[in-house]
């Protein structure tokens, strides 16, 4: 009840300002891991647990979904509209397509930027210094640092450190 309210506040008061301060603190209150100097934009929709490390911006219409840990580096940028799904289902029989219900966490290394519209689904990881293309869907592990894009997203090129 207490992430609703906290979220609810940031949602309704704070959305599209620079009170990134009184976020931060919000976030913290709700029982999320906050770091130093994270920048939510807002709005924000979550109900799994959030660690975000420090330095990391979050744009406008975060979503995470589902119960299980998302996991933020530090440095990261995050662009609107993405959304983290860490739940899914089993494909189940005919008479039931969307089976018994299985979820797992999402990580996301330090320094990456994960562009707009990007989707990352339950399970994934993303290492660090990574690049996914807007409109992205994520469907398993990212493991070089360089650019991935596409439905689902594949490697597209290597990126210059």
């Amino acid at each position: 009840m207490k992430k609703r309210l906290m979220i609810w506040t940031i949602n309704k008061f704070f959305t599209g300002t620079r009170f990134y301060k009184t976020k931060r603190t919000l976030l913290k209150w709700a029982g999320f891991k906050i770091g130093k100097n994270v920048r939510v934009v807002g709005p924000m929709f979550c109900t799994g647990n959030l660690i975000i490390g420090d330095n990391t911006f979050i744009g406008a219409f975060f979503k995470v979904t589902g119960g299980k840990d998302v996991t933020i580096g530090k440095n990261v940028d995050i662009s609107p509209e993405v959304t983290l799904s860490t739940g899914s289902h089993e494909i189940g029989d005919i008479t039931h397509r969307a089976g018994p219900g299985k979820s797992d966490s999402i990580e996301i290394g330090d320094g990456c930027w994960i562009c707009s519209r990007v989707l990352i689904l339950s399970g994934t990881k993303i290492t660090p210094g990574a690049v996914v293309a807007a409109g992205s869907v994520v469907t398993k592990n990212i493991d070089t640092p360089d650019l991935y894009a596409g439905v689902p997203a594949i490697y597209k090129k290597k990126l210059h450190n």
